[in-house]
């Protein structure tokens, strides 16, 4: 006996066979629009299904075997407007789910239709995934004053940074796009990156946009996370950057860094409260929180690493700087092994203190209470001698453009991975290649900037100000630089 095969898997998504109206149709004022297929078919996903330009109900769409009927709302249409209806991956075969795919159905209920293209290319400033793109137009400046909640005249969704729509209608747009990371049609600003137009555009033929991605520094600032990292300290994380006052008689606070708080405890109250006061958008977000108990414990460091003018001290966890007089000392000579103190020295990282020295290094010695962990309240409880050899020069990084910038105050930056430790370099217009020198060897990843508030750092953009992030343009593989060796790196 054999069993009888199913034969091959379906792997050919449906096709359509008609449509009514036809595709391409004008002066018509359809009240339904009924797609026939060459199999059954269901939906896809559970995506809302619109025209455009959009219309204020939703549309009701009813699948029967072959044949999807999709209602329009009595007295929606306008006259003489061209219409897309976007069917494109909302259909699927009922058995192996496989996607229909093809442009937008066409309609007039005027004499023509319109047969403008607007295409688009994207520019990703985050480190977040494009993959839900919404693409709104609006055509009044009031909509768009209302923000992203405004009603669009376009809305088209899609996962490619590049991309054309056709049959637009000609006018002056405003442009808001976002990543609709959660598919709720509702742009989460905590999260989901977006780009806009400084000013609105006149569509009068076929036209083309660069747009840059952001996180938009004017999104709402509230409280993320909060736990007891250790015994006597809270951590609470905010939602993105900006400055805070924390009002308790609970807690002492002091600022990690502009996105994150450490808490010390006053008292030993089981429950802790504190209030976190953003001046910058005058709210204020609050903890309640209950004590709990943790061991504490010791650790040494996790290594050094030699930079051209000293060292740069690793620690296994987020350190805090306690009496550092007197605390870290250098011996220049194995012999004597006579220590100085070192007198220069910077937080570079939570985890990486960097020591400038003008000797060789032979030996070294930290005190004991020189740091504090921030992660278990560890006390660096530690006094041992390195035999530290004089450290190699760094590399240096090559940096030629195939063509020239066009924009003013730019500048190049490079930034180490894990210590973070940045360097810029300005960009002169008469010249195309550029040289990082001594720059200690690790990974670092390669940017250039527009540099327009020459604050030497990248600027983000703004809604509530229309203000767009200044223009960044990343190296999309990281750069490894070594001790003695010369790295060549070219930009198109």
């Amino acid at each position: 006996m054999v069993s009888i095969s199913g034969g091959p898997k379906d792997s050919e998504p449906p096709r359509l066979l008609r449509t009514l109206p036809k595709d391409s149709s004008i002066n018509i004022k359809p009240e339904t629009i009924t797609l026939e297929f060459n199999e059954y078919v269901g939906l896809l996903n559970k995506m809302p299904v619109y025209l455009n330009p959009l219309l204020q109900t939703p549309l009701e769409i009813e699948v029967q075997a072959q044949r999807a009927i999709i209602k329009l709302p009595k007295d929606s249409l306008k006259p003489n407007t061209t219409y897309q209806f976007n069917i494109d991956s909302i259909f699927c075969d009922q058995h192996e789910k496989n996607p229909f795919i093809r442009p937008p159905f066409f309609f007039s209920t005027g004499s023509y239709a319109d047969s403008i293209t607007l295409k688009y290319s994207l520019f990703n400033t985050t480190a977040l995934p494009l993959n839900q793109l919404q693409f709104c137009l609006y055509n009044s400046a009031q909509d768009f004053s209302k923000g992203p909640q405004g009603a669009p005249y376009y809305r088209f969704r899609g996962i490619a940074q590049q991309h054309s729509y056709k049959g637009l209608k000609p006018g002056r747009y405003d442009v808001f796009v976002y990543n609709d990371a959660n598919k709720n049609l509702i742009y989460d600003s905590n999260e989901e990156p977006c780009a806009i137009l400084k000013n609105p555009f006149t569509l009068h033929s076929d036209t083309s946009l660069d747009l840059h991605m952001f996180l938009a520094e004017d999104r709402p600032v509230q409280i993320k996370t909060y736990r007891f990292i250790n015994a006597e300290q809270i951590l609470i994380t905010l939602s993105r950057k900006t400055t805070f006052k924390v009002q308790s008689t609970d807690v002492y606070a002091a600022s990690l860094n502009s996105d994150s708080i450490i808490c010390t405890l006053k008292t030993f109250k089981d429950t802790i409260r504190a209030k976190v006061f953003f001046p910058e958008t005058q709210t204020a977000d609050s903890i309640k929180i209950s004590r709990l108990a943790t061991k504490r414990s010791t650790f040494k460091p996790k290594g050094i690493h030699a930079i051209d003018s000293g060292f740069i001290l690793e620690f296994p966890a987020i350190v805090k700087q306690q009496d550092l007089l007197n605390a870290i000392r250098y011996s220049s000579k194995l012999d004597t092994l006579h220590f100085k103190p070192i007198t220069q020295f910077n937080s570079i990282s939570p985890t990486h203190i960097q020591c400038k020295v003008t000797d060789s290094i032979y030996s070294l010695q930290i005190d004991s209470n020189a740091f504090k962990s921030i992660n278990g309240s560890s006390v660096l409880a530690w006094h041992q001698n390195y035999q530290y050899t004089t450290p190699l020069k760094g590399g240096t990084l090559t940096v030629s453009f195939v063509k020239p910038l066009k924009y003013p105050h730019a500048c190049l930056q490079i930034r180490h991975f894990i210590t973070h430790a940045t360097y810029y370099l300005k960009y002169d217009f008469t010249n195309s290649i550029y040289h990082f020198q001594n720059i200690p060897q690790g990974e670092y990843e390669l940017n250039c900037i527009s540099d327009v508030n020459q604050d030497r750092a990248w600027t983000s953009g703004s809604l509530v100000k229309r203000r767009l992030p200044e223009p960044l343009y990343k190296l999309k593989n990281s750069i490894r630089i070594q001790n003695d060796w010369e790295t060549e790196i070219k930009m198109e």
